[in-house]
């Protein structure tokens, strides 16, 4: 499954590039779920995201709400942060409750020529989550992200990030991703996805990601709704199709942007 997921990536890839042609807007004010931080884009200004979440997998149910949000220091590079309260209910035994680890993030825009917005970037969660939750681990990782315009409204994304996991760091970025015990990990992660806008108001997020590790994969797709206001109502359904993906992920947040 996994191998055939990773096929699927690239063949989309391959189909993206043959699309490439001179368009001016990535969309750079809509954000993606489950790569919300890894991704191309550096914020005009400071925003926050309020989430809630349900994730249904195999051994039990995850429930979890979480804060994050982002402050642009100047043009090229921004700061970002995310927690989460989770609540574990598994099938068999008694549950677990508590907060995450906090999540940080420093992501650089790169300088480049033509329509291709390109980002590096890392992270590092303070361990300050409950370890019961397979939280407490100082993790770390970089990435590498892109978005590049195929048409008048049409946006895909791009990502490759090498993270040394050990827990669960990833509940704080949209819904837990990965479940790991032991030893620290080397976790690639690589996915992709595609934006569009329906209207002024509307866009449509798709995106498939796929780790090395923790046998995950998952296909989610969502909307993001802006109102009059300004501020923004976003909500996705995903699937996961190996065992450390929740067979079902529904998440939703209000995104507020501070001018």
């Amino acid at each position: 499954m996994r191998t055939r997921n990773f096929l699927f990536i690239i063949t989309l890839c391959f189909c993206g590039i043959k699309m490439l042609y001179a368009q001016s807007d990535t969309r750079d004010d809509v954000h993606l779920f489950q790569t919300f931080f890894r991704d191309a884009t550096v914020a005009e200004n400071p925003y926050g995201d309020a989430t809630v979440g349900f994730s249904d997998f195999d051994g039990g149910k995850i429930t979890h709400v979480g804060v994050r949000g982002a402050f642009p220091i100047n043009p090229q590079f921004e700061i970002a942060g995310g927690i989460a309260f989770v609540n574990e209910d598994p099938d068999n035994g008694s549950g677990e409750s508590g907060i995450t680890d906090l999540r940080v993030t420093g992501r650089y825009h790169l300088v480049t020529q033509g329509q291709t917005n390109i980002s590096i970037g890392g992270f590092l969660t303070l361990p300050i989550g409950k370890e019961d939750l397979a939280q407490g681990e100082a993790n770390f990782g970089g990435f590498g992200a892109l978005r590049h315009p195929v048409g008048p409204r049409t946006v895909i994304t791009g990502v490759a990030s090498l993270d040394f996991l050990k827990g669960t760091p990833a509940a704080s970025g949209g819904w837990p991703l990965l479940s790991i015990g032991g030893d620290r990990e080397a976790v690639l992660l690589i996915g992709g996805g595609v934006i569009h806008e329906v209207n002024s108001q509307i866009n449509i997020i798709g995106e498939l990601n796929l780790a090395t590790k923790g046998d995950f994969s998952m296909l989610n797709g969502g909307i993001d709704y802006k109102m009059q206001s300004g501020n923004r109502l976003r909500g996705t359904l995903g699937i996961g199709f190996d065992d450390g993906a929740p067979d079902l992920a529904i998440v939703g947040s209000f995104l507020h942007e501070f001018k």
